[in-house]
């Protein structure tokens, strides 16, 4: 089964400056470019819910009466960032170790 990925297609459109290409065929190219721009640029800017702007920011986006915030050319990389602590030395000794273990016991073996 082939997988179509829409937003990468997007971003794919938008690195090449052929943004409006996205924009749905059934509209047979009857709409205004300034608008259409600005939905698409307005999808690019926000890929993760936690960052998108409320409603009414959103609305003034989409009567120009808010600034469009500019898009990189090419798709973000996604960073994940965790708040927990990290113990690298302890996730270097589990890497190094397995624990096998049953209702009976538990074993460490060392993979080193």
């Amino acid at each position: 089964m082939n997988m179509f990925n829409v937003v990468d297609w997007v971003w794919n459109l938008h690195a090449k400056g052929k943004l409006l290409d996205a924009a749905d065929t059934l509209l047979n190219g009857e709409y205004d470019t300034n608008q259409m721009m600005r939905v698409l640029i307005l999808g690019l800017n926000y890929p993760f819910s936690e960052e998108r702007p409320f409603m009414r920011t959103v609305v003034g986006i989409l009567e120009d009466k808010n600034e469009l915030l500019p898009v990189p050319g090419k798709k973000p990389l996604l960073v994940f960032v965790s708040s927990a602590p990290i113990d690298l030395e302890g996730i270097v000794s589990k890497c190094n170790q397995s624990t096998v273990s049953s209702d009976l016991y538990e074993r460490k073996i060392d993979l080193n």
